[in-house]
């Protein structure tokens, strides 16, 4: 998890827009939440992050 969203049960369209509305009326959980989420996908999804993972399938697929 990226720690950059809200959770709310599905369809369920009355809690989606309680949770907007929240998110809306909090500008700085809003900024907050945003940056959370940025920072773990940018980690995550990086070249160089990526280059290590792919290395570890190289590496386990040789072993085989």
């Amino acid at each position: 998890m990226t720690g950059g969203g809200i959770c709310y049960s599905p369809n369920t369209s009355d809690e989606l827009a309680k949770q907007l509305q929240m998110l809306l009326c909090d500008p700085i959980k809003s900024q907050d939440l945003g940056k959370a989420g940025h920072e773990k996908v940018h980690s995550y999804f990086s070249s160089e992050a990526m280059a290590k993972r792919m290395i570890k399938v190289y590496k386990d697929v040789a072993k085989t």
